[in-house]
């Protein structure tokens, strides 16, 4: 991104940290637009194939788990992590990966919501309206909240550092997405 900005190969360049801070301290004439205004949803999922779900549900319960931990050890411990993460993210500056870290920090929630199937619809009829995709995606066909909200009940001290989910946001496993009603569910 720094290189194509710099060169003239692109105008404008939309990323998640570190990249944008990245961009702005390499690029002399780069400055940040906007940030995190809720234009487009978060749309980080897990994703498996139905079969290797139905044969291997203790391993994704166990990976789902250890990714629970992880976040919360990366949300007590950003230097650490912002460091850490300078080893994987080849010549990426330390100051800026713990810059990056105040915005990261926000995402590092693996509980699963109304607001997700919210998210996942947004994003879908996004990317069809801009004919990316062919129609919107049918969300209940693809999402199963089952294993996620088996980890929020086993471990709930995973999460217990982060605000409340909403009452009216909250779902069971057998949730059926209604447009309407997760919009207000997941209005703030």
């Amino acid at each position: 991104m720094p290189v194509a900005l710099e060169t003239g190969g692109a105008d404008a360049a939309v990323a998640w940290d570190p990249w944008p801070l990245t961009v702005t301290d390499q690029v002399e004439s780069a400055w940040e637009v906007v940030r995190g205004g809720g234009y487009l949803p978060y749309v980080g999922y897990v994703m498996t194939t139905p079969e290797y779900l139905a044969g291997n549900g203790e391993t994704v319960r166990a990976f789902l788990t250890a990714r629970a931990e992880s976040d919360q050890w990366i949300r007590h411990h950003p230097e650490d992590a912002a460091d850490s993460a300078t080893r994987w993210l080849t010549g990426t500056d330390p100051d800026i990966a713990r810059a990056a870290m105040e915005h990261n920090l926000a995402q590092l929630d693996g509980r699963f919501s109304a607001c997700n199937y919210l998210a996942l619809d947004t994003v879908s009829r996004l990317l069809s309206e801009q004919g990316v995709t062919g129609a919107d995606i049918d969300v209940d066909s693809v999402v199963d909240p089952s294993f996620v909200l088996a980890v929020q009940e086993d471990h709930p001290e995973l999460f217990d550092d982060l605000p409340e989910v909403p009452d009216s946001a909250r779902i069971t496993p057998d949730h059926t997405f209604d447009r309407a009603a997760d919009e207000e569910a997941c209005a703030v």
